[in-house]
């Protein structure tokens, strides 16, 4: 499968599968408006997995001086588990690499543990909690990075 993968730009033709993907993997959902705002914007950065045409993940970054923020990775729930959500990560530390930024960073909830687990697996060290970071529920985040 993942020969059969092809990572490119994020656009707005893609919005509509990547709301499906949205409304699958993530609590609190950005509307399509907001998706238009963050990937014309210049200092974000959002690619897409496709296989046969059918967007499976997505990830995006917000990017900050030297420094990227991660803003969101999610794959289609029959697609996970299958290295899709590691090769956007790799396409998207690539990318920083070549344009010579030095830290990436996220927040995830703190009882998402499957994420946390994801992004340890991948060398992000935690870096400590914010406390009622998520205002929908005021659930603590971990905050991680990684050095590149």
């Amino acid at each position: 499968m993942e020969n059969n993968i092809k990572i490119s730009q994020l656009t707005i033709n893609d919005l509509e599968q990547i709301l499906e993907i949205e409304e699958e993997a993530f609590i609190t959902r950005w509307s399509k408006q907001f998706y238009i705002k963050e990937i014309t914007n210049e200092n974000s950065y959002y690619i897409k997995a496709k296989i046969n045409n059918i967007v499976v993940g997505f990830a995006g970054l917000n990017l900050i001086l030297d420094e990227a923020h991660i803003t969101k990775i999610a794959v289609r729930y029959e697609y996970r588990k299958k290295g899709i959500a590691t090769k956007l990560l790799n396409y998207l530390i690539d990318y920083l690499k070549k344009n010579n930024f030095k830290k990436i960073y996220l927040e995830v909830r703190k009882f998402n543990l499957p994420a946390i687990n994801f992004y340890q697996k991948n060398l992000f060290k935690i870096d400590g909690i914010r406390k009622g970071y998520y205002i929908d529920t005021n659930d603590d985040a971990i905050l991680m990075s990684l050095e590149i």
